[in-house]
C-alpha cells in the first residue's frame, strides 16, 4: 500500500480503478484512512480480474460451403481474413477441405470475417459476428457452416417512359453480408452496379444463389424530392427517395420503366339530353346517371332537358335504364363519349355512340366543356322481360352496396340478405347436448345474418342496400339478392350477376401492427418446455413429446394494414450455439399479404379435428383457441427457447404503414 498528502475527487477516484491504487497520507483522521485502504483493495481486486480476463481469447472453427452444391470449398484461390472495424486483425488464413480455425481473438468484441476468391470462382461475402466475453478461460466457438454462391452476371435496363431513353446517373448496390447487426463497414461489402454507355444498361454481379435486392437513390438532383414516382416491371417498387428491384423481379435483361406521375385533374363535361319520343315531343320520367361514378342527372321542368355534370378523361358514358312513360315503355340505352386525338386536325373532337336510341347512333363534335344532345327513345313492348345488371357499386366507407338495373324492378325485403360466415371452435367437452363428441374438436362455419336497408331509386333502376349496423373488421360478407320483379312485364328473375361478395378491412386504430407482434413457434405442443395443453377433451394425457420441430413466423392479422412488410433471417442460436444462415421473406407487397391465413387450436396432440368446411387451422403451437394469424413457415428445425437453453432466430425487418410511415430494424425472436 502506498500513502501521499492529498484526498482524490470523486471523479478522479473513478478514474484512478484503472491504474490500482490511492495515496494517502496517515494523519490524524483515521477513519478516512482505513476506509481509503478498504477502497484500494476492492480497486486491487478488480484490476487483478481485468488482468486475468486479458489473458483469455476466443477461438473459432467454421465450414465454407457453396450453397448450391451444399459442399466445401477446396478452392486454393479462397482468402479468409479477420477484421475489426477496417483493421486486419488476423490474414492469410488457410482452410483445409473447407474448414478454418481461427485462435487468439479479442472477447466481447465486434468482427468480420470476410471471405474472398481471386479467381472470383464465388461471390465475396462478409460475415458479420460479436465473440462471447471471456472471463474465466479461453473460449471455443463452433460457427457451422458459412455459405457461398457461385457469382452471377445480371444487366437490366431502366428506361424514362416520357423519354424512351435510358435513365443515368444511378447506382444501384445490394447486401449479401450474413450476421444479426448491420456493421458501419457493411456499406464497404456491398454488390454495386456499373452502366455501359453503348449498351444503355446497368450491370451487377451477384450471388447466385442468394436473394439480394438492389436500390439506387433516385434524388439524382439532390432536391429532396425523388425524380421519379412510379416504376413499371417486375417487382420494382419506389420507396422514398429508392428504387427498390427486388430479387423475385431480377432477371438477365429484366426492363423497368420509369415515370414521373402529377396529380391529374378529371375534366368536366356539362351534359345536356332532350329526350324526344318518336312523334318529337318531350318525354319526362327517365332516368339518366354516369355509371362509372353514380352520378345523377335532374331533370328541368321549365327547359325540359335533363343536366349532370360527368368526369371525363378521354372517355365518359351515361346510361338510361328502361322506363315507362304513360302506356309506353321505351329500351335501355347508353351514350359513349370518346376523345378523338388527330395529328392533322388541332381542334380536338369528340366521338358520340349511341345504342337503345332512334337517333343517328354515332357522330362527331366540338369537345368543349358543355355538350348538348337530343335523343329520340325507342319504344318497346310491355313483354320484353330482360332484366340485365348495368352497374353496381361497393362503398368502402360504409360497405353499402348499390346496383344499377337495366329496367324498373320491384322486390321484396326478404329478397335481400347480408350475410357473414362466424368461425367457431368446439371442443368436445363444451356441451353435453352438441354433436361433438369428447377427445373431438370440431372446426365450423356458421352463416350469420346482417340487418340491411333496403332502398330503391331512380325510377325503381338503382337498389341500395345499407347496412343498419357497423360490420366486423377483417370479415367476408355477401350481399345475396335474390327475386326480381319487372315492373313492365311481371316477369320474376333471381340474377347471379347482382351479387357480391366482399372482406372488410381491419381496422387500423384498433389493430396497429407492432412488430413486436410476430412470433416465433416451432408447434411442438410445448412452450419453455411446459405442455400447453395437458389432456385431451377426453380427459386423456396429452401424447406429444417435447420435440425439435420446424419453426413458423405466427404473423398478427394487422399486417393487412401495410404497404409492404419484409423480413430476412440472419442469423439463429441452435441449444446455445450461434450460427449464420440467410432467406429473404416478401410478407406483404402492393398491399397484398401474400401467406396464407391459419386458425388456432390450443389441443393436445391426441384430439380429433373435425371440419364441416375445408379451412386452414394449426395446433400445437402457443396461438388461442379460435385466433387467426398468418403463418410463414421457415426451413429450420429448432427446440423451445429456454433459459438454460437458448434457441433464437434473429431477423432484420422493413415495413411501410398505409400512412406511409416506415420502420425498419433488427429483431432476435425466441422459440415458443
Amino acid at each position: 500500500m502506498c500513502y501521499t498528502t492529498r484526498l482524490a475527487p470523486l471523479s478522479l477516484i473513478a478514474m484512478l480503478s484503472l491504474t490500482g491504487c490511492l495515496e494517502v497520507e496517515d494523519d490524524t483522521n483515521q477513519e478516512l484512512v482505513e476506509s481509503l485502504r478498504e477502497q484500494n483493495e476492492i480497486l486491487q481486486d478488480q484490476n487483478d480480474l481485468l488482468a486475468q480476463q486479458d489473458q483469455f481469447t476466443v477461438s473459432f472453427s467454421a465450414v465454407i460451403k457453396d450453397t448450391y452444391q451444399d459442399t466445401r470449398v477446396t478452392s486454393s484461390d479462397m482468402r479468409v481474413q479477420v477484421l475489426q472495424g477496417d483493421t486486419v486483425l488476423v490474414d492469410g488464413i488457410e482452410a483445409t477441405n473447407g474448414k478454418v480455425t481461427i485462435e487468439d481473438l479479442p472477447p466481447s468484441s465486434d468482427l468480420t470475417l470476410l471471405v474472398t476468391f481471386s479467381d472470383g470462382s464465388y461471390s465475396d461475402r462478409a460475415f458479420f459476428m460479436t465473440t462471447p466475453g471471456a472471463p474465466e478461460n479461453d473460449v471455443y466457438v463452433d460457427l457451422g457452416v458459412l455459405e457461398v454462391s457461385v457469382p452471377v452476371e445480371i444487366s437490366f435496363s431502366i428506361i424514362d417512359r416520357d423519354t424512351g431513353m435510358p435513365v443515368t446517373g444511378l447506382e444501384f448496390s445490394g447486401d449479401s453480408y450474413l450476421g444479426v447487426a448491420q456493421y458501419s463497414t457493411a456499406d464497404s461489402y456491398a454488390h454495386t452496379s456499373t452502366f455501359d454507355e453503348e449498351t444503355g444498361l446497368y450491370s451487377v454481379t451477384l450471388p447466385k444463389d442468394f436473394a439480394v435486392n438492389l436500390r439506387a437513390n433516385i434524388d439524382r438532383d439532390n432536391n429532396g424530392e425523388a425524380d421519379f414516382n412510379g416504376v413499371e416491371g417486375s417487382d420494382g417498387n419506389i420507396q422514398n427517395n429508392f428504387l427498390m428491384l427486388y430479387s423475385s423481379g431480377l432477371s438477365e435483361q429484366a426492363s423497368y420503366t420509369l415515370y414521373k406521375a402529377t396529380d391529374y385533374t378529371l375534366e368536366e363535361k356539362q351534359v345536356t339530353l332532350t329526350l324526344l319520343d318518336e312523334d318529337g315531343n318531350v318525354i319526362s320520367g327517365a332516368s339518366f346517371y354516369n355509371d362509372e361514378n353514380d352520378i345523377d342527372a335532374t331533370y328541368d321542368e321549365a327547359a325540359q332537358v335533363y343536366t349532370l355534370t360527368i368526369p371525363f378523361d378521354g372517355s365518359s358514358r351515361i346510361t338510361m335504364p328502361v322506363f315507362s312513360a304513360g302506356d309506353v315503355s321505351y329500351r335501355f340505352g347508353r351514350i359513349n363519349f370518346n376523345r378523338i386525338e388527330s395529328s392533322s386536325d388541332a381542334v380536338r373532337r369528340l366521338a358520340v355512340s349511341t345504342s337503345g336510341y332512334k337517333s343517328n347512333s354515332y357522330y362527331e363534335i366540338i369537345d368543349s366543356e358543355s355538350v348538348s344532345l337530343i335523343l329520340i327513345a325507342s319504344e318497346t313492348t310491355a313483354q320484353y322481360g330482360n332484366i340485365q345488371t348495368v352497374a353496381s357499386f361497393l362503398s368502402t366507407e360504409d360497405y353499402s352496396y348499390s346496383v344499377y338495373y337495366s329496367e324498373p324492378v320491384t322486390l321484396s325485403a326478404d329478397s335481400v340478405m347480408l350475410t357473414y360466415e362466424e368461425f367457431e371452435v368446439i371442443p368436445g367437452n363444451a356441451s353435453t347436448e352438441d354433436s361433438t363428441p369428447a377427445g373431438y374438436t370440431r372446426v365450423q362455419t356458421a352463416e350469420k345474418d346482417a340487418n340491411v336497408s333496403v332502398e330503391l331509386a331512380k325510377n325503381n333502376t338503382q337498389l341500395i342496400l345499407t347496412p343498419d349496423s357497423e360490420l366486423l373488421g377483417n370479415t367476408v360478407y355477401n350481399y345475396t339478392i335474390n327475386e326480381l320483379t319487372s315492373i313492365a312485364s311481371g316477369e320474376v328473375v333471381n340474377l347471379n350477376s347482382d351479387d357480391k361478395a366482399f372482406t372488410t378491412s381491419v381496422n387500423p386504430s384498433d389493430e396497429e401492427f407492432s412488430i413486436s407482434d410476430v412470433i416465433l413457434d416451432n408447434g411442438n405442443y410445448y412452450s419453455n418446455g411446459a405442455l400447453l395443453v395437458a389432456e385431451n377433451t377426453a380427459g386423456e394425457a396429452n401424447t406429444a413429446i417435447e420435440s425439435r420441430e420446424r419453426v413458423s413466423l405466427l404473423l398478427p392479422t394487422s399486417i393487412e394494414n401495410l404497404n409492404y412488410f419484409l423480413m430476412t433471417l440472419v442469423g439463429y442460436t441452435e441449444n446455445g450455439q450461434a450460427y449464420t444462415d440467410y432467406a429473404s421473406y416478401e410478407i406483404v407487397f402492393d398491399g397484398n399479404v401474400r401467406y396464407s391465413r391459419y386458425i388456432g387450436l390450443d389441443v393436445a396432440e391426441n384430439e380429433n379435428i373435425v371440419r364441416d368446411s375445408y379451412y386452414n387451422y394449426v395446433r400445437g403451437t402457443t396461438m388461442e383457441s379460435g385466433e387467426f394469424r398468418y403463418i410463414l413457415s421457415i426451413s429450420e428445425y429448432l427446440s423451445d427457447n429456454k433459459p438454460e437453453n437458448a434457441n433464437t432466430m434473429t431477423f432484420h425487418y422493413e415495413y411501410q404503414t398505409q400512412a406511409g410511415v416506415t420502420e425498419s430494424g433488427t429483431i432476435t425472436l425466441p422459440v415458443l
